[in-house]
């Protein structure tokens, strides 16, 4: 599972976006699945909270009023592996912080009016040689 802010990257498409990457132990792809891409506008010099949450085939990813969402069995898999991809601009990371929770029932109604405002996208099959 991947989540990311790209404004403005040659590696992924621009955006607000998850992704589901499975390879093999040799690393080769066998599966890239783009799940969710929103718009994305960000102010350099401003401080983001960045909140992903993934709770059996669901994933939920915040940054400020930003939010990507996706239902999909493959989000289900067991993760392994947190990774923080910077790129080549400047950043400062402050109090990271990952915590394994039970999920929370009564959250369903405050979901609902998180997602409202997202655009319509279907995952699809992801190919990042197209941009290349």
């Amino acid at each position: 599972m991947s989540a990311w802010a790209n404004p403005n990257s040659d590696f992924i498409e621009p955006g607000f976006l998850l992704q589901h990457i499975r390879k093999t132990p040799e690393k080769m792809i066998v599966d890239d699945l783009l799940l969710d891409r929103q718009p994305l506008r960000v102010k350099s010099n401003v401080w983001y909270t960045v909140v992903p949450e993934i709770v059996e085939d669901e994933a939920l990813f915040r940054m400020g009023d930003h939010v990507a969402y996706a239902r999909a069995d493959q989000i289900r898999v067991p993760k392994n592996l947190v990774s923080l991809t910077l790129g080549t601009t400047w950043h400062d990371i402050k109090r990271v912080r990952i915590r394994e929770t039970k999920a929370n029932v009564s959250c369903k109604a405050s979901k609902d009016a998180i997602l409202t405002p997202r655009e319509p996208f279907a995952p699809q099959v992801h190919d990042y040689r197209k941009l290349q």
